[in-house]
């Protein structure tokens, strides 16, 4: 089941039922990316070993949206004149850090 899918770089699609279910505000979802991690525990729902909810999903939706932290952070794929890719940055780094972050609250699931 997916909780949450972001499908852009401002728009964040998601379950206000599960939500609730949580005990989080289902008329205010997340507004930052530590509320995120506070609520991703939240959202996530285990029976045993088996993930029956992963409370993010950051690799479904469209095009790339695990991306969504590293544009909402000033990344770049390509320099100014568009002839270097720049995926290097200190952007790239955080923004993978923070889905390490993520998966580990997860339980280390893979994302499917």
């Amino acid at each position: 089941m997916i909780v949450a899918i972001p499908t852009s770089a401002s728009t964040l699609h998601y379950n206000k039922g599960f939500f609730r279910e949580a005990g989080l505000n289902p008329d205010r979802p997340p507004a930052t990316w530590d509320e995120m991690l506070t609520a991703i525990p939240r959202l996530t729902k285990r029976t045993g070993d088996e993930l029956e909810r992963a409370g993010w999903v950051p690799t479904r939706g469209f095009g790339v949206p695990w991306l969504v932290p590293f544009w909402q952070l000033g990344g770049e794929l390509l320099d100014k004149d568009e002839k270097k890719v720049v995926f290097n940055s200190p952007q790239v780094a955080q923004t993978f850090e923070w889905l390490l972050r993520v998966h580990g609250l997860q339980g280390g699931e893979e994302w499917l």
